[in-house]
């Protein structure tokens, strides 16, 4: 179908929040170049990795609970409204 692929990167609140911001952008970079190597996915489908920084959750998840949990890249396959089975 007509799918995209979202990463969202993300650290854990300890240490510079600018530096966060870019260890989360590096989070999400890696696991966005990992899937376009593959060659199982067309890199068109894969959007710009996102930053998410430090203390965020992305939406429908809960905040972490611990520093490790906090440590993580979310990917989400996006699908239009239309396209969805009722």
């Amino acid at each position: 179908g007509n799918y995209r692929i979202s990463i969202l990167g993300f650290a854990d609140p300890r240490g510079n929040a600018e530096a966060n911001e870019r260890l989360s952008q590096r989070r999400a970079m890696a696991v966005s170049n990992f899937l376009r190597q593959t060659g199982a996915i067309q890199p068109g489908r894969v959007l710009s990795p996102s930053a998410m920084g430090e203390g965020t959750a992305a939406p429908g998840e809960t905040m972490p609970t611990s520093d490790d949990e906090a440590r993580r890249v979310v990917v989400r396959v996006v699908t239009p409204k239309g396209q969805l089975k009722q």
